[in-house]
């Protein structure tokens, strides 16, 4: 069965997400269209934040990331 190519590559930054220590226990929704990224849920820090912004934004093909996750302690 061939998976679409806009879902193979949610499944790669998805699992890239899940192996990401600093990423443990956050909720972060990754929507893909047209090169663009966008993020949204919620982790425990900025540092997080951040980390989540890097990983989808060193994703192959992504061009740009619109990252609207929040920080919650």
């Amino acid at each position: 069965m061939l998976v679409p190519l806009c879902t193979r590559r949610r499944s790669a930054r998805s699992a890239k997400f899940v192996d990401e220590a600093l990423l443990k226990g956050s909720d972060i929704n990754v929507d893909a269209k047209d090169r663009v990224v966008t993020l949204k849920g919620t982790v425990k820090s900025d540092a997080a934040k951040a980390r989540a912004a890097a990983i989808a934004g060193g994703t192959e093909g992504v061009k740009t990331v619109v990252n609207q996750i929040v920080v919650r302690a």
